[in-house]
């Protein structure tokens, strides 16, 4: 979808109207369900959630790693491009909630809003006193440097962040239209500081966040009385 125009919910699918091998095989998915539906009876309704976030995960996927390099002060630099995060947990309500009032062939969009990798990274930051990442470049610099970040990220033997496949999902359109989901799931994300702020928690719990890199809170100045009687701060 061009940018600039909504993504509403959609009811037919096409492997080759998407590009990756994981789109064709979720629109493929999506399609066989959907026939199943017209043409069978099968009573069914499809999620589509937009980027997924939120604690309780204890992979290394990208956006995990994300959160554990900016909290651990290792990233060099964000962008300022980004796309739809929206909480898992929220997912997961929805999603229940679609299996018992979801309308039977309804495809409904479970989405937030846009958030940039620097906005992010910010929040990372502030939801323990971290020092944030202070260098942004722009997307087609990080673009271009692709090759050298996989290779550093092979020498280190750890998942490459800004994959050529990563920066075009943030390039993308990721205008969703989620009114559906509203309207007949009661569906409403929570703030996203909410969830950042429990994905670090839940990472410090694992010690994937170094809480010695933790910035103390600047401490409160008191008054003490002296011997004398004269209070002095």
């Amino acid at each position: 979808m061009p940018a600039g125009e909504t993504i509403s919910p959609v009811s037919h699918y096409d492997p080759n109207l998407v590009r990756g091998l994981y789109a064709k095989t979720k629109a493929a998915a999506s399609e066989l369900v959907m026939d199943k539906v017209r043409n069978e009876g099968l009573d069914a309704v499809i999620i589509q959630p937009s980027g997924l976030i939120g604690p309780w995960c204890y992979s290394r996927e990208n956006l995990i790693q994300f959160f554990v390099e900016v909290a651990n002060e290792k990233l060099p630099a964000t962008v300022n491009a980004g796309c739809d995060f929206v909480d898992v947990r929220d997912v997961a309500a929805a999603t229940i909630r679609a299996c018992i009032q979801g309308r039977c062939g309804q495809n409904y969009i479970l989405s937030n809003r846009t958030w940039s990798m620097k906005q992010l990274g910010l929040m990372i930051a502030a939801a323990n006193h971290f020092q944030p990442t202070r260098l942004t470049v722009p997307l087609w610099l990080a673009s271009a440097a692709t090759p050298f970040t996989a290779l550093y990220y092979r020498l280190v033997d750890k998942e490459p962040l800004y994959t050529k496949i990563a920066l075009e999902t943030i390039e993308s359109n990721s205008d969703f239209d989620n009114s559906k989901a509203v309207r007949d799931l009661d569906f409403h994300p929570r703030l996203m500081q909410e969830t950042v702020t429990d994905t670090v928690a839940f990472l410090q719990s694992i010690f994937r966040i170094d809480q010695n890199r933790i910035l103390a809170r600047p401490a409160l100045r008191t008054r003490k009385v002296s011997p004398a009687g004269k209070a002095r701060s």
